[in-house]
Order: C-alpha cells, then sequence, then structure tokens
C-alpha cells in the first residue's frame, strides 16, 4: 500500500489497482513524492527511523544513498554511453545491492527503437520476485553536469527500498527512458514473454524526489 501525499490521488491509484483485470498489465505511473506510511508503520521517537513490521529503515541512512547516487556521472545519454560496459551510476547500482545483499539480475539488451534510430546496448538490472506486481524506475539521465536527484535518482533508490521492505515484489530498474523508453519496452516484452510468470499490474516511480510543475 502506497500513501502519496495527497490522500485524493491515492484514492484515484488505488481504485485502478483494485480494478486491474486478471491476465492484463496495467501500467500506473506515480509522479510525485512517496512516503512510507499505513497502518503497519509505525514511526518511532526518532524521526529518521521507521520501522515497519519489525523492519527497521533509517531515513537519514536511505538519503545518503540517494545523495551519493546523484554525484555519480555518466557521460551522457544512453547514445553517449560505451556499449561495452555498464555506466558509472549502473556500476553505483550493482555495488549497493551487493552491500544490501539483493540479488539482481544486469540484463544487457540490444535496441534500435530509440530516438535516433540507432542500434544501442542497454542494462537493465533486474530484482526478481514472485509476485504478480512490479516496480519500475530509470536510472538513465540526459544531462550529465547536474545531479538528476529527482529525474530519477531518488525514484530508482526508492525503488531498491521498496524491494528491501517487500522482497516478494518484482523491481526492474530501467535504462534508455529518456531517449524512447527503451528499458521499458525491454521488460514490457519479457512480461509477454511469461519471464516474469504473470504480472498483473507495473507501477512506475519517477520524479518521486519532489515531483514536477503539474504533479
Amino acid at each position: 500500500t502506497f500513501i502519496l501525499n495527497e490522500a485524493k490521488t491515492y484514492k484515484a491509484e488505488k481504485k485502478i489497482l483494485s480494478n486491474a483485470p486478471i491476465n492484463d498489465v496495467s501500467v500506473i505511473s506515480i509522479e510525485s513524492s512517496i512516503n512510507y506510511e499505513n497502518k503497519d508503520i509505525v514511526t518511532s521517537s526518532n524521526d529518521n527511523v521507521v520501522d515497519l513490521n519489525g523492519f527497521s529503515i533509517d531515513n537519514a541512512t536511505n538519503n545518503k544513498k540517494i545523495y551519493d547516487f546523484c554525484k555519480i556521472r555518466n557521460k551522457g545519454n544512453i547514445y553517449d554511453n560505451d556499449p561495452e560496459t555498464p555506466t558509472p551510476r549502473v556500476e553505483f547500482l550493482i555495488n549497493l545491492l551487493d552491500s544490501e545483499c539483493i540479488k539482481y539480475e544486469l540484463d544487457k539488451f540490444e535496441s534500435d527503437g530509440g530516438w535516433r534510430g540507432e542500434k544501442i546496448t542497454g542494462y537493465n538490472i533486474i530484482l526478481k520476485g514472485d509476485s504478480n506486481r512490479m516496480v519500475v524506475a530509470h536510472h538513465d539521465i540526459v544531462n550529465p553536469n547536474i545531479d538528476n536527484a529527482n529525474d530519477n535518482s531518488a525514484s530508482v533508490i526508492n525503488a531498491i527500498m521498496i524491494k528491501k521492505l517487500m522482497p516478494h515484489i518484482n523491481v526492474v530498474l530501467l535504462d534508455g527512458e529518456e531517449c524512447g523508453g527503451l528499458g521499458s519496452q525491454r521488460v514490457s516484452d519479457q512480461i509477454n514473454e511469461g519471464y516474469f510468470n504473470t504480472i498483473d499490474w507495473v507501477l512506475n516511480l519517477e520524479l518521486t524526489g519532489k515531483g514536477g510543475k503539474y504533479f
């Protein structure tokens, strides 16, 4: 259960989820700041620590990971990066997942469906679960000269935190979103091929640092 900043928004999303048809994938994009709050979460006397059914989260530590991730620079967008090796941001995420003992698959894929129509190589990071639900967030960037905190570093760390809280959830960190949703197309094909068994809905985390002009 995810509660957004505005209860009104949450009710609308909840209705979509509850009506998701069997054997049909509903994609819900939540483009606003997410708080991990529900009746099962208790905030301790320390405002930086949240307890979810006995699982403690240090928000200060989570924020530090977001900060550290923001400082990692790729050469540029997916067309600018070296196709033979994962980007610095992918390498950071792999090291982070290793440090958190979270199992992952590095999915190297090729595509020619981007904006330029050129053949490129991308790297999705798959954190597989056994549920019929999936959370995705893109890790690629366009401008290498900024932190890319809101778009989309915060969402990537939030997605990893969701995996820590709910290991049964499928999580995929996507490449090539900024140049035509290339990583999204890759995972969509995998869903249709049954790689994740049955997926009933996909939750896309975007701009979850602080939202945007229209969110």
